[in-house]
């Protein structure tokens, strides 16, 4: 594929997955997921679901087995989700450990944690900090993106 070709592509995901994140927060309860408008899945709680958290803060450190879908302020996951995170926030750290794609936009978005594949990010700021493994790509469209000592990208980095 063509660099250009391929740059777009990638913009166009990015945008496509700013778009679903956007569209959930509307959508009303339904019977497939679970939905926790309280904002917190405590250390050792296990959702075996795909689960919305939504609060003006959020704070996730249990584990979620599906995916999880996140819109909050502040957005803290330091837990282990085994399947994609798609989350918004002003601030959103993740600690844990995600087993699929992280799908992440935000002012300010610090991964010092683990995601198996790729990281798709849209916003102002992005940290890869120090304990940070992503073993696929990085997608990023903002205004920084740093990548600290001792993290770890396993493939591709395309930034715009």
């Amino acid at each position: 594929m063509k660099p250009v070709t391929r740059t777009l592509w990638n913009r166009l995901l990015l945008a496509l997955g700013l778009v679903f994140v956007l569209a959930v927060g509307s959508v009303q309860t339904v019977r497939a997921l679970e939905v926790n408008k309280n904002g917190i899945v405590a250390e050792g709680e296990v959702i075996n679901d795909d689960l919305v958290l939504t609060d003006s803060n959020v704070n996730m450190a249990g584990t979620v087995n599906g995916t999880l879908i996140t819109g909050a302020t502040d957005v803290t996951i330091g837990g282990t989700v085994n399947g994609d995170v798609i989350s918004g926030g002003s601030s959103v750290i993740i600690t844990g450990v995600v087993k699929g794609n992280l799908i992440v936009a935000g002012g300010s978005v610090t991964v010092n944690g683990t995601v198996e594949n790729s990281v798709f990010f849209a916003g102002s700021s992005l940290i890869l900090g120090p304990k940070a493994v992503v073993n696929g790509n990085l997608y990023a469209a903002g205004f920084s993106v740093e990548l600290q000592s001792g993290s770890s990208i396993d493939r591709d980095v395309e930034a715009a």
